[in-house]
Parts: C-alpha cells; structure tokens; sequence
C-alpha cells in the first residue's frame, strides 16, 4: 500500500493505519481485507462504499473526528466491527445507531 496505507511493526498483527493524507478511504479499498484493527488518523474526511466490506476478521475501527461522511454500506457484510469515536462525533454515532453496530468513545 506504499505511504497512502501502512502496517505499522508497532501495533498488533492484523493492525493497519490509514495516513492522513488520506482524505477519503476510497470505494471497496479494504474490501475483503484480513485486519483486525483499522485506525484512520485524523484528516480523512469520508469513507466510501464498501471500503471495509467482507472483512470477516475486522473488529475495530478507530474514526476521527474528520470523518464527515460513511457510505450506507461502507461495512457490508462485515460482522460487527466495533466503531471507536468521540463522543461528539455524531456521523459515526448515527452510522452506528442506523446499522446496530456498537461504538465506543475514546
């Protein structure tokens, strides 16, 4: 995944970070993918459709709070990842309310 998308050698196996530069995770990017965690940093703005869809193994995504904007079927057929947030990130509050997934806050 070059600079755009990184494992990080400090975080556990299965981790991966989106970059900041970064500004939206695009259309289908992780679709399929095997990770545990996914943590966006801060500056990535909306997450495309079907972006982290199929991923069996996924159980937590960390949002920012520059995420202004998650495709209705961002997660498809993803088994219940955890969405981790600020309490007033309401984008990712809503998502979550409208899809019965759990979020947490940081």
């Amino acid at each position: 995944c070059g600079t755009v998308f990184r494992e990080s050698v400090s975080l556990p196996a299965g981790a991966l970070i989106i970059v900041p530069r970064v500004s939206a995770v695009p259309e289908e990017a992780f679709m399929g993918c095997n990770a545990v965690q996914i943590t966006i940093e801060n500056g990535t703005s909306a997450i495309g459709s079907g972006a982290f869809a199929d991923c069996g193994r996924l159980r937590l995504v960390v949002i920012p709070d520059s995420v202004t904007s998650i495709a209705e079927n961002a997660f498809d057929g993803t088994p219940s990842p955890v969405l981790m947030c600020s309490e007033g990130n309401q984008t990712v509050i809503n998502y979550a309310e409208r899809h019965g997934l759990l979020c947490i806050f940081q």
